[in-house]
């Protein structure tokens, strides 16, 4: 028997899994895939993760040689590898898989909004402290500055994993046989 969910046509009986996804800008995302997708997702990011301490190694040998860049640390902090987490156990239905990421979403939102709060009190918190509304405005145009270089960093990285996974062969990137690693010297 057959169902129709969000997810297209799925068979009575499979399971569906809700997962977490870390972005390489370490934020996360919910969502529900059945065994392949989750299968096809985790082969992906197996890959990415290979490659990614060779893709950071080149992103700061670009940041160091531009310009723009170049009189400011890499911020290693804000990039991270691909990960994904199965959530709870497997769901027999689509409904149950659904109510568990809309709990989840909602809570991440809470999140959120918490983080939004904390940075309206860090504000009043300083003026209460008086300080100058110069302080102020310069402490937060170095927070915006230090967003704008994290997003570059950020989209830098993933672009050089993107390059890193197109020049690895797919046998190096799954781990199979075939890898080029180079062979063990056996004259002694």
């Amino acid at each position: 028997m057959w169902a129709a969910s969000s997810l297209g046509l799925f068979a009575a009986g499979d399971k569906l899994y809700l997962v977490k996804i870390t972005d390489v800008d370490n934020t996360d995302e919910y969502e529900i895939k059945t065994p392949e997708e989750l299968k096809a997702l985790q082969d992906e990011i197996k890959a990415q993760a290979k490659v990614f301490p060779k893709a950071v190694e080149a992103a700061r040998k670009e940041w160091k040689n531009d310009p723009r860049t170049s009189k400011t640390a890499f911020p290693a902090s804000a990039v991270g590898p691909r990960q994904v987490m199965v959530v709870g156990t497997p769901f027999i239905s689509s409904d149950q898989a659904s109510k568990k990421l809309d709990s989840m979403q909602t809570r991440e939102s809470k999140r959120d909004a918490a983080r939004i709060r904390k940075a309206a009190e860090w504000e009043d918190k300083q003026k209460k402290n008086k300080r100058s509304q110069e302080d102020i405005d310069r402490d937060k145009a170095r927070m915006k500055e230090r967003e704008v270089f994290e997003k570059q960093a950020i989209e830098l990285v993933r672009r050089m994993v993107d390059e890193a996974l197109v020049s690895t062969p797919p046998a190096a990137q799954a781990g199979q046989p075939g890898e080029t690693n180079p062979p063990a010297n056996t004259n002694r």
